[in-house]
């Protein structure tokens, strides 16, 4: 029930009743509030729940006092327009002439239903009813142009067929009965929506035009020419609440069949039955005034109060703590990870109709009473008075943790009995009031007052004054009429906030494929948990991150899609169990456990998930910090979660390219930086700047740190950064990106091409536990898009690092995103395919030995000097074919760096400084000129194992490529090719 005042309404939970001083207004509840289009869980899914249990619920229309045919009586309200005429005779109108409009002309109406019924003796007959349009005077065509014509002639699906808007949107079905039959029309005009209901069926939504009929108008209908006799009775029109929630409206599943019929031939997306959990952490857009945004919420929450209304969800924004919209038409998931779009957000899908829809702000006022956005950059970022420290997850139920000018509150977002939506607040004790907007759109009467409670409404909206000295728990119904009403005796949330039953039981054994090949290195394949038709959560599992828990014998592992896993049996390695720990994260791409803490890397910061009953699901999702600020840019991913020797954490972030790749959108203070943050969480610095996409990063035992790169504007190709602590900070290359660090640009150690790296992965120091063939203090270099593990071979020369790559021999399931030595010294690496990258799988996970008996056969460390390259193997070398200068083949060449995506390759012997210089114009990926270079001696040392090439013209160059076709002194053939980079020598 509804009210239009807050004066003196309150609510209790036992039970609750309200009055409207003009009408009674009912809000129900039906099946149709779960049913709609694109959501987490999808449509499809729903109706087939046979569990399902609606809220008995019934119409408005059957509360508001029904009203005489308004062809009954006095017809004085009725005004021709243009010729022709309507005959009335026992309440039925019959057209005759035309084009004219007869318009109801009393009153102009918002929101409102016209209900009729209207009979065609021939299908032909031309009429219909106008809806939305300004007073036409004598001119019908006033209505045509600026109203919409509902249409009803004839019996095909088209533009200028029954249930139309006529010449502007078809119906997705024609339900006319047969010739000389009355059938039974309803008109909805809610907001700016349209919808029509024919013979009981929804043949068409539609959502008029900004500036034509999209607020108010008059009705009326159409006699169109001789030959159209079409007749109408028992016409009504009932005026509705401003707040009216249309799905109240129609008939029990109506968009559900609306969304399938217009869609016939739609696709379900594995999204839309996946799984997310009750709490989905992303950027979302909404609908607000009738105008898409994009940023409802950066960093925000969606909530699922019912876990038996999938559709319905509720937005909580965790930088301004507001809760910003509820919807009974779920989510669309648009953006990268799911509907795999460039520049496009997730979408609540509230157009028109929502719960509630507030501006974008604050939630509640600083101590100075000011709802201002104060921040750096406004519209992103934590507000100084507001903190948000996580959530429990209590079954289903979502417990919010924050603090309000230093005075903690937890919140729980329900669905009330009569399906109106409930925040529910347990308020700490504290001395100075605080302000807390509810609404920035619905207004009381009056201010009013109650205990603790004072209520007003101005420029900032309904504002809530809440003085409480001892804590107070406090309900907010947001009710159907649009009115605000607050509800006291409520059992507190804080009483959930605690371990809960868990969501997913389920656990999955599978056992691991052991590589007994004679391969140096052995690839043991662990096949992962079952996945989107197979799986319980209809999800999918690519890996982004994994790490080991202190007893070795378990591992979590977090996927791009939010989740994390845990894998356990990794001692014995026989049989291996997965289960689902934890959901709804946002995209994390970096997982480090501490003391057996799980910390993640999301989007929206670094978040600690915990375990609190043992039951090997996470129950408390604290935040840890998220000073990070983001942007609504579907690119900047946050990459790896590592940690120096001090226990200081290291995570990347991505700029904000624009959809396509080339150049960039808003960039703000940590897109396309290298961070480091405190052990304690409270200090977030930026060590490194000028970076598009780095992939991944590593830290080093003496705290180097590296990054992987992708090719883009201002990065001519993929590359691997390295610097040290004493370099600190340095630019990387994006000029965009910058962020006031003066310094020249730092050279990479080393430059990749496409073939080699097209897009970057982690790095990784080798312990010295290690077994899988390379020694204490070596460095991996893993690229995603190559799918691929190399051995780098750095050398430092003045200060300056440079050196090359050599691929290791493991064949992965997937890419190679993340890796980690565990305890027994092997290596895991896991990967996922989710932007460009040869992986063969959507993910994988695998564990990497070494097989003692077999080298690798590789290069392990290069340097130059002077005219001289030096390369050491692994294994004493044939020393025919060793010494041979024909068994090298060598080139080189350099990239032009500007601000066009990626570069040609150029001469370096040869310049073409025309090229070079259009290159800084124009995208110059299609030029390739290298320069062969000749080796005149070769040297093999005396351990058997180095090689000393003489070549006459080294020099520096961004880009060397060394292949090389040798022989062991056991026979084996050593084929293969280094990539390189010489900056000094």
């Amino acid at each position: 029930m509804g009210v239009s005042s807050l004066s003196t309404l309150f609510l209790t939970e036992q039970g609750s009743f309200c009055f409207e001083s003009a009408k009674l207004v009912q809000s129900g509840r039906s099946l149709a509030s779960d049913l709609f289009a694109h959501r987490v869980t999808s449509y499809w899914n729903v109706l087939m729940k046979k569990s399902i249990t609606s809220v008995v619920g019934f119409s408005l229309l059957s509360l508001t006092a029904q009203s005489e045919s308004l062809l009954e009586g006095d017809l004085s309200s009725w005004q021709m327009a243009g010729p022709g005429k309507f005959e009335v005779n026992d309440g039925i109108a019959t057209a005759q002439g035309g084009m004219g409009l007869w318009w109801y002309s009393k009153e102009s109406y918002r929101n409102a239903t016209i209900s009729l019924e209207f009979k065609l003796e021939k299908p032909t007959y031309n009429s219909g009813v106008f809806v939305r349009f300004p007073d036409p005077g004598n001119d019908p065509w006033v209505a045509v142009r600026q109203g919409y014509e509902i249409q009803v002639s004839g019996r095909d699906v088209n533009k200028h067929s029954t249930g139309a808007v006529y010449d502007i949107q078809a119906p997705v079905a024609n339900t006319l009965k047969e010739d000389g039959e009355w059938n039974k029309m309803e008109i909805h005009t809610v907001g700016d929506l349209i919808a029509v209901v024919v013979n009981g069926t929804l043949t068409n939504l539609f959502h008029a035009e900004k500036g034509r009929g999209d607020e108010e108008g008059y009705f009326g209908i159409q006699n169109h020419d001789d030959g159209s006799p079409a007749q109408f009775r028992n016409i009504e029109i009932r005026e509705l609440d401003d707040h009216v929630r249309l799905h109240t409206l129609l008939p029990d599943d109506a968009e559900l069949a609306y969304e399938l019929a217009k869609n016939p031939d739609k696709k379900e997306a594995w999204h839309d039955k996946a799984d997310f959990g009750p709490a989905f952490i992303q950027t979302y857009g909404d609908y607000f005034q009738g105008e898409y945004r994009s940023d409802a919420a950066l960093k925000g929450m969606l909530i699922q109060p019912d876990p038996e209304q999938d559709n319905l969800v509720a937005l909580f924004n965790l930088e301004t703590l507001q809760l910003v919209t509820a919807t009974h038409r779920g989510v669309s998931l648009d953006n990268t990870p799911f509907g795999g779009a460039h520049g496009t957000q997730n979408k609540i899908q509230n157009q028109g109709n929502p719960y509630f829809n507030n501006a974008t702000g604050a939630g509640w006022a600083d101590p100075a009473g000011s709802f201002a956005d104060s921040r750096k950059h406004p519209g992103h970022g934590n507000f100084a008075h507001l903190q948000f420290n996580g959530y429990h997850r209590h079954g289903h139920d979502i417990i919010l943790d924050y603090t309000v000018n230093g005075t903690p509150i937890k919140e729980q977002v329900v669905v009330t009995g009569q399906g109106d939506i409930r925040r529910i607040l347990e308020i700490a004790g504290h001395e100075a009031p605080l302000s807390l907007r509810v609404s920035t759109t619905a207004a009381p009467e009056a201010a009013s007052e109650n205990g603790p409670l004072k209520m007003t409404a101005g420029e900032e909206g309904v504002v809530w004054e809440i003085a409480n000295r001892e804590p107070l728990v406090l309900g907010i119904d947001y009710l159907a009429d649009g009115s605000i009403v607050p509800v006291f005796d409520l059992a507190s949330p804080a009483e959930k906030a605690t371990a809960g039953e868990g969501l997913y039981p389920e656990t999955f054994e599978v056992t691991p494929q052991i590589d007994e090949s004679d391969d140096a290195l052995l690839v043991d394949q662990i096949p992962l948990p079952p996945m989107l038709e197979d799986s319980p959560y209809k999800n999918k599992v690519r890996l982004s991150d994994l790490d080991f828990f202190s007893d070795g014998d378990r591992a979590a592992l977090c996927t791009w899609d939010g989740d994390v896993w845990l894998l356990s049996g990794l001692k014995e390695f026989q049989t291996l169990t997965w289960k689902r720990f934890a959901s709804g994260l946002f995209e994390p791409l970096g997982l480090k456990i501490i003391d057996d803490v799980i910390h993640l890397n999301a989007r929206d910061g670094i978040w600690q998930v915990k375990d609190l009953n043992g039951d090997n699901e996470a129950d408390r999702f604290e935040v840890f910090n998220n000073d990070v600020l983001i942007t609504d840019n579907f690119h900047e991913f946050t990459f790896g979660l590592e940690t120096d020797a001090e226990g200081n954490f290291y995570f990347a972030k991505a700029a904000t390219v624009r959809p396509g790749g080339r150049n960039f959108e808003k960039i703000l203070d940590h897109n396309g930086s290298f961070m480091k943050l405190s052990p304690d969480g409270e200090e977030l610095t930026v060590v490194a700047t000028g970076l598009r996409a780095p992939g991944g990063i590593g830290v080093g035992p003496n705290g180097e740190l590296t990054t992987g790169e992708n090719e883009g504007t201002w990065q001519p190709c993929c590359k691997l950064n390295y610097f040290t602590p004493e370099q600190q900070p340095v630019f990387l290359g994006v000029e965009q990106a910058r962020h006031g660090v003066t310094k020249d640009f730092h050279e990479p150690l080393c430059y990749f091409p496409m073939n080699v790296d097209n897009s970057g992965g982690a790095q990784i120091w080798v312990p010295d536990f290690a077994k899988i063939g390379l020694a204490q203090g070596e460095l991996l270099h893993l690229s995603y898009g190559q799918s691929t593990i190399y051995r780098v071979l750095p050398q430092e020369v003045e200060g300056q690092m440079q050196g090359g790559v050599i691929a290791l021999p493991a064949k992965l399931s997937s890419s190679a995103q993340r890796a980690v030595f565990h305890p027994d010294g092997s290596l895991f690496v896991c990967g996922m395919r989710g932007w460009q990258t040869n992986a063969a799988n959507e993910a994988g996970v695998q564990r990497i030995r070494h097989n003692e008996e077999v080298a690798l056969k590789l290069p392990e460390a290069m340097s130059v000097e002077g005219d001289k390259l030096t390369i050491r193997f692994d294994v004493e070398l044939d020393e025919e074919l060793a010494t041979d200068p024909e068994s090298f083949a060598i080139q080189r060449w350099k990239y032009i760096r500007g601000p066009q995506y990626g570069s040609g390759e150029f001469s370096i012997d040869n310049p073409d400084k025309e090229a070079e210089e259009n290159a800084l114009k124009q995208e110059s990926k299609g030029h390739k000129e290298h320069d062969e270079v000749e080796v005149s001696e070769v040297a093999l040392g005396d351990d058997g194992r180095t090689l000393i090439l003489t070549i006459p013209s080294l020099k520096p160059a961004q880009q060397m490529e060394i292949a090389y076709d040798l022989e062991s002194t056991e026979g084996d053939i050593l084929i293969g090719t280094i990539y390189s980079t010489i900056h000094k020598h």
